[in-house]
């Protein structure tokens, strides 16, 4: 009689991996039929549990429950307000999506920097500017108050999927 072991417990999830899923899910839209797939609380929700892997308490998880909360809300709130220009719930809504970024972001930063790997720190530090910053510049450009800001749009979501790919291949 040959006795087995029991499976080994499944790893559970790095937490790069659930902040970069989380904000792939969050930023993206995947629309069908005028429904989007991909439900933006799971995603902010996704970045909350790794944040919570990382720094539990940190003032990024509750910024990324603040975000869950108001993605709901904005299920509610419906495509009505998007046409020619945001209305001030959108465009608050875009700012604290932003914020939020920043902050979870820093918090895999400050995780990995211990570490010494510099180069990984330095590239998720220059790709958040580049996604802040090109974010804040497109909705300056929705507001009526810049240029170009289809050309931020662009921007900033090549560098949040550069972005995305670093947290990915994370060992955090």
């Amino acid at each position: 009689m040959v006795l087995k072991e029991p499976a080994p417990p499944a790893a559970p999830a790095r937490p790069g991996l659930k902040i970069a899923i989380g904000l792939l899910v969050a930023f993206a839209a995947l629309r069908v039929g005028g429904l989007d797939l991909l439900f933006d609380p799971i995603g902010w929700w996704l970045c909350l549990l790794g944040v919570g892997d990382l720094k539990p308490g940190s003032k990024a998880g509750w910024l990324a429950l603040g975000m869950a909360v108001l993605s709901v809300v904005a299920l509610f709130e419906g495509d009505a307000a998007q046409g020619t220009s945001y209305s001030a719930f959108w465009l608050g809504y875009a700012a604290g999506a932003l914020v939020t970024l920043w902050a979870v972001v820093d918090v895999a930063i400050r995780y990995i920097r211990p570490s010494g790997d510099h180069y990984d720190v330095t590239l998720l530090d220059a790709l958040r500017w580049a996604v802040v910053g090109a974010g804040a510049v497109a909705l300056l450009a929705e507001s009526g108050y810049a240029w170009l800001g289809e050309v931020a749009v662009i921007a900033m979501y090549c560098a949040l999927a550069l972005l995305v790919v670093i947290l990915w291949r994370l060992r955090a």
